[in-house]
Formats: C-alpha cells, sequence, structure tokens
C-alpha cells in the first residue's frame, strides 16, 4: 500500500494526516498512519504486532472496506461493535489502576463490553449465514 492509498483511506475514515504539537505542524509517517486506521475502526488500547508492512496494510484495507460498508452491513454493525466493546474495555482497565477502585462502574463496564461483544459475535453470524446462502 502507497503512502497515497494510506492518505486516501484516512481521508475516506476523517482522519487527519498531519498533527501540531507546540506551534509545529508536520505529516504523519505511514505508521502512525497505518495505526490511526485500526484505532478508528477497531477501538482505543489494541496493541498490534505486525510482521511485515504488507501486512498492516492487508488489515488496513479491509478494516477501511469493513468500516465503510463494503462488506456489507452486517459485517460493518460487528466490526462497530468490537470497536465499542474495545473502548469499554480501555475504560476498565483506566479504572482498574485507579488507586480508589469503583467496583459497580468497572462491573458496569465489564457487562457494557461483554454485551458489545456477543453483539459483535451475532452480527457475523449473520452474515456469515447471508454470504452462504448466496
Amino acid at each position: 500500500m502507497s503512502r497515497k492509498d494510506l492518505l486516501a483511506a484516512c481521508q475516506r475514515l476523517h482522519i487527519r494526516t498531519d498533527w501540531t504539537a507546540h506551534g509545529k505542524r508536520g505529516s504523519k509517517d505511514n505508521n502512525w498512519l497505518r495505526a490511526d486506521i485500526v484505532e478508528r475502526t477497531y477501538g482505543h488500547g489494541l496493541q498490534w504486532k505486525w510482521k511485515s508492512a504488507a501486512e498492516a496494510d492487508a488489515v488496513c484495507v479491509r478494516a477501511v472496506d469493513c468500516c465503510l460498508g463494503g462488506f456489507g452491513y452486517l459485517l460493518s454493525v460487528a466490526q462497530s461493535c468490537l470497536k465499542h466493546a474495545n473502548d469499554e474495555l480501555t475504560e476498565y482497565k483506566l479504572l482498574c489502576s485507579l488507586k480508589r477502585r469503583r467496583p459497580d462502574d468497572e462491573a458496569a463496564l465489564l457487562r457494557s463490553a461483554s454485551h458489545w461483544f456477543r453483539l459483535a459475535d451475532i452480527a457475523q453470524r449473520m452474515w456469515e449465514i447471508e454470504r452462504a446462502c448466496r
């Protein structure tokens, strides 16, 4: 995936391709753009390890197409549910790291994340059934 393709994918997802800090401005490198695409499509706090840039590009292409409905509505819903679940788990980890724990809030976040994961699983299974019926 060339830089031009990465920039086009970021534009389709409305991701900024430049950064600003302390009055300075610059463009993001390819790895930063790939990480932003994965974060936008699958949620915060994921630690993806890629063996090569080609593998990372393949994940990014599938993620962008899935997010924009290229593989169908149900798979787009499943990806959105995964994003919400991962965001809930990230917030749960943040609450667990606090000095004064809040067990009720932690339990609510775990229930919510579990709910989102179940919805993602249902949507993905429905997509598989729909695909098999074609």
